[in-house]
């Protein structure tokens, strides 16, 4: 009965997915058309994070080069235009597999909420920037942001899968309580991955800036190198 299920809202993609919400994810190569993917996230959702505001249109698509856009097209006029035979099957729950060899990080500028006094921001960028260093990755067949080592030399991180490739995690500073990092991680595509990090500042000294802050640091992840 699900399969049967599934298969109706396959069929009516994408009205059902434009009435969910959903983004639908086309990754496309240069001759060989793209491959289309119903996301976790929502579109309002992946806007943001992916920094795609302004743009028009309900499909993110992601060029040969990487680069992410929104288009107005249909996946499967996408899939033509990239040289693929004009059929974007849209998976359903079929989570891609990240590629292993080298991943590169961009860092986003870091955004702040509440209470935060310029003197503790330089305390925040070295956390953020050791976050950002490229690692060489051997994912083992499946996503899981341990791989990204984001709390190298700090706390272990316990993560908790919230979708099939997203996960969260959330740890207090054992040598100062008032400091939570809250983190969460998504894998995009093959080659591409958000991670985002909160930095709460909590009951510590008002005039350190340390009362109620929050730090936010996006990371951009992408498979750069085998």
């Amino acid at each position: 009965m699900k399969r049967l299920l599934f298969l109706f809202i396959l069929a009516a993609l994408p009205m059902a997915a434009k009435a969910e919400g959903k983004m639908i994810l086309a990754s496309c190569a240069e001759g060989q058309g793209c491959s289309c993917r119903l996301s976790e996230i929502t579109l309002s959702e992946a806007i943001v994070v992916l920094g795609l505001e302004g743009g028009a249109g309900d499909v993110v698509v992601e060029a040969p080069d990487g680069s992410l856009s929104l288009s107005t097209e249909h996946p499967d006029d996408l899939n033509r235009r990239y040289g693929g035979s004009g059929n974007c099957s849209i998976t359903l729950f079929d989570p891609p597999v990240p590629q292993d060899g080298l991943w590169s990080f961009t860092q986003r500028p870091l955004t702040t909420r509440g209470a935060c006094l310029p003197q503790v921001k330089p305390m925040v960028d070295p956390m953020i920037a050791a976050m950002a260093a490229a690692r060489r990755i051997v994912w083992g067949g499946s996503f899981h942001p341990d791989r990204f080592r984001l709390s190298e030399g700090g706390s272990p991180l316990v993560w908790h899968q919230t979708g099939p490739v997203d996960y969260a995690s959330e740890v207090r500073a054992t040598d100062s309580p008032m400091i939570t990092a809250r983190y969460r991680a998504t894998l995009l595509s093959e080659t591409t991955a958000l991670a985002t990090v909160d930095i709460l500042l909590r009951g510590g000294p008002a005039a350190l800036g340390m009362e109620n802050c929050t730090f936010t640091a996006v990371l951009d992840a992408r498979q750069s190198g085998d």
